[in-house]
């Protein structure tokens, strides 16, 4: 068995894609290719996702510019979002029927042609002005049809992109390489295939995308990230942000009210614990043997959803003690108790620790409520719910909210 606290897993999620942003962040630039992926592939998974980084002014692109594929790839990923009839399009449009007078595959290979990201940017703005002027459509469909066998398809990466812009412009079909995902970009991109509904032909997720998304978590949590594009980052930290949302129950990652968002995060959790102990391939399960795995990965969880989450805060002094409490969400002032039933701890001992627990927090500048979990695996407790009921409370300026779980799933 593999223990949460001596692994990655406990603290890995949150910090990879924290990271992911923050390296998408430092390296936009609007005006590139790759900028003008990311913000479609958000858009293709309709994901909640916001990196915070400056939108294309398109009143800043140079007329000479117009007519280079690079630009027409960036404004191309971008159109979906521009009406049918605006000089936007008026001018893409006129730039791309420069670009078709030109050769398409120059035997220096010093063109879009060869450059599978602009390619997809081409497809996609054609087909998204299709409907007014077909004329790009057709161009791009023809000259990928005649040229099949120069198309840079050597790598997962370039293969999706190309087969995607080929059904973006009606070429002949593209097949991903058949077989299992090898790698992390391997997995990331079948994942966000699927999330996306872009089916290339041939099975994106032979095995589904449930087992899919458990074996990038796998993976993620043991491997350091090497990914040298911006397009192929923002492909990980989309399906990676998918795969831990489906881990603990198909939550949304964002809540106005933080004490509901945890209890109920508290409430799906042994559905998440479950869902890593499905290892791929027959491997060694993670496992929460007491208190102390179980605190690490929430922990790990919360920090993907709010921005300070403090660990063992020391509680002022009651009756003599003095304990610490798990884990507090600073901002939010918000503190969270974990407990973890074993056998001898009855449902009368949870109670009085609890209410000790209570009277403690009263005093504690930062907390105005006070979240119990209760994680009770081998279903020790007799009657769950009148404890939650007996012991949550909202009195003297503090709310406390207890949670047991799992019970009736």
């Amino acid at each position: 068995m593999v223990h949460l606290d001596t692994t990655p897993l406990a603290k890995s999620f949150a910090t990879q894609l924290e990271n992911l942003k923050h390296s998408i962040a430092s390296e936009w630039h609007p005006a590139l290719p790759d900028a003008g992926f990311v913000e479609w592939a958000i858009f293709q998974t309709g994901s909640p996702i916001d990196l915070g980084v400056e939108p294309l002014d398109f009143n800043t692109i140079s007329d000479h510019r117009w007519s280079e594929a690079p630009t027409l790839a960036t404004v191309g990923f971008r159109l979906h979002a521009i009406p049918p009839h605006s000089a936007v399009v008026e001018q893409w449009l006129k730039g791309m029927k420069r670009l078709m007078t030109r050769n398409p595959v120059p035997a220096d290979r010093n063109s879009f042609f060869f450059s599978p990201l602009t390619l997809l940017g081409l497809a996609t703005g054609s087909r998204t002005v299709g409907p007014s002027d077909a004329s790009p459509l057709n161009w791009l469909g023809e000259t990928m049809s005649a040229h099949a066998d120069l198309l840079p398809i050597s790598t997962t990466w370039s293969r999706t992109l190309v087969g995607i812009a080929a059904q973006e412009v009606g070429s002949q079909p593209i097949e991903l390489h058949p077989g299992s995902p090898r790698d992390l970009l391997d997995l990331a991109i079948v994942t966000w295939l699927n999330l996306s509904g872009i089916q290339i032909t041939g099975k994106t997720a032979p095995n589904g995308i449930l087992d899919i998304c458990h074996q990038l978590l796998e993976v993620a949590a043991t491997t350091e990230i090497e990914l040298q594009w911006m397009a192929q980052r923002s492909i990980l930290l989309l399906s990676l942000h998918h795969a831990v949302s489906a881990a603990i129950g198909g939550m949304e990652l964002h809540s106005s009210n933080p004490t509901d968002f945890v209890a109920n995060i508290c409430r799906r959790f042994p559905l998440y614990i479950e869902e890593l102990k499905r290892r791929y391939n027959g491997r060694e399960s993670f496992s929460v043997e007491d208190e102390y795995d179980l605190q690490d990965l929430l922990r790990s969880t919360l920090k993907l959803h709010f921005d300070d989450v403090r660990q063992e805060e020391w509680n002022p002094s009651y009756g003599g003690a003095q304990s610490r409490s798990d884990l507090l969400l600073k901002t939010e002032r918000v503190v969270i108790e974990t407990k973890m039933t074993r056998t001898g701890l009855t449902q009368r001992k949870i109670v009085e620790q609890l209410t000790v627990d209570k009277a403690q927090y009263k005093s504690h500048p930062d907390c105005e409520t006070l979240i119990c979990f209760v994680y009770d695996p081998g279903r020790h407790l007799g009657n769950p719910s009148a404890l939650e009921q007996d012991v949550s409370e909202n009195i003297d300026g503090m709310r406390t909210v207890v949670v047991v779980a799992p019970q009736g799933l």
